[in-house]
């Protein structure tokens, strides 16, 4: 399963972040939960306001996305058998962790920027996993890669 839900935080008539525009997905958050869910798969995709949540045996690829000013997570692997595979995507200004991976969940970043996030720049929680290559992880409050 597929959701896509307006975050409460949010509301419709609030203004948009800076330099949003309205071709861009904002104020929501995209979530592939559950082993029946199809792998998710965003190419090219502005998120403003946003975060990416993939749970309980899901699936989601990123490829040049650009994830902004999120209030939580840029994204939140999380999950036995949840997998995440950023390829050149940047993440900034999110609120907390620039990628979140806990629980038994994998993610895979090469070639992406994560910077100025309120935590860390990467968090591996638990029995997590991550792989980087290549990418570049600055500017965050706390850890780069953070344990």
């Amino acid at each position: 399963m597929l959701v896509v839900v307006r975050d409460g935080s949010t509301p419709p008539t609030s203004p948009r972040p800076s330099g949003a525009r309205a071709s861009a997905v904002w104020g929501s958050y995209v979530r592939a939960n559950g082993p029946a869910c199809a792998p998710l798969s965003l190419r090219s995709v502005k998120l403003l306001g946003c975060c990416v949540w993939v749970s309980h045996s899901a699936s989601a690829a990123l490829e040049l996305c650009a994830l902004n000013e999120s209030p939580r997570q840029g994204v939140l692997v999380s999950g036995a058998h949840a997998i995440a595979t950023l390829l050149d995507c940047s993440i900034q200004h999110a609120v907390g962790h620039g990628v979140l991976v806990e629980n038994d969940a994998t993610a895979t970043l090469r070639g992406c920027s994560i910077e100025d996030c309120g935590l860390d720049g990467v968090f591996v929680g638990g029995s997590a996993s991550v792989d980087c290559e290549l990418c570049t992880i600055v500017d965050n409050e706390r850890c780069g890669v953070g344990r």
